[in-house]
């Protein structure tokens, strides 16, 4: 991974991560998960839930958001193989997918995107939308975001491969939930990944 897309956590983060007691003590924990609310700008906005690893924030989302109650998914092509793992559990539900293609450069065609987005149904509808292709490095526009919103869906932002500066601004859209990578050097031990989940759709949640 080029350093130009590594989060490098802020001093707040590398002080809890530095604290003696284990990150799985509930006290260092707590402090873990503010921290990391603090570093993004969404503290009181968001729920952190803190993961072994990036990839485990898709497989949280995809375990516990409602497809079993007229669920549909909706994915990018591009989307990144942990990502496409909730397809399973979308079908295990009883729920319906649907992936958009891409065009040849690996950008989102828009013409699809925006049928699939106006033509597919569900009680629950979930997006999941890469800020950037993890194949091609290349990095799609936000207002898509804002699109699926409008029309009632879900967003699930993987913003792993961001910068905390750009995650912050990317913040002011509000995509419903975000996975975010905090890439440090410590010990596998720690939790290194985080699933933010807004707090107004906290509830949707099976958790």
């Amino acid at each position: 991974m080029a350093m130009s897309n590594v989060v490098l956590p802020t001093p707040d983060v590398r002080r809890v991560f530095d604290a003696p007691e284990a990150p799985s003590q509930s006290g260092t924990s707590d402090a873990l998960r503010d921290a990391v609310l603090t570093q993004f700008g969404v503290k009181g906005h968001y729920i952190c839930i803190l993961t072994s690893g990036a990839q485990d924030a898709a497989q949280i989302l995809g375990e516990c958001y409602p497809f079993a109650e007229d669920g549909t998914l909706l994915l990018t092509e591009d989307s990144h193989p942990a990502v496409q793992g909730i397809q399973a559990h979308c079908a295990g539900q009883g729920g319906t997918y649907h992936s958009a293609p891409m065009k040849g450069n690996m950008t989102i065609d828009p013409a699809f995107l925006k049928q699939m987005l106006l033509g597919l149904e569900g009680r629950n509808k979930l997006f999941t939308f890469p800020r950037q292709c993890c194949n091609s490095g290349v990095q799609h526009k936000l207002k898509w975001v804002r699109r699926a919103q409008r029309l009632g869906w879900d967003v699930f932002l993987d913003a792993t491969a961001c910068t905390t500066e750009s995650l912050r601004c990317m913040m002011a859209i509000q995509p419903e939930f975000v996975a975010v990578s905090l890439h440090v050097d410590v010990s596998a031990t720690h939790n290194q990944g985080a699933l933010l989940v807004r707090k107004d759709v906290g509830s949707k949640l099976l958790l």
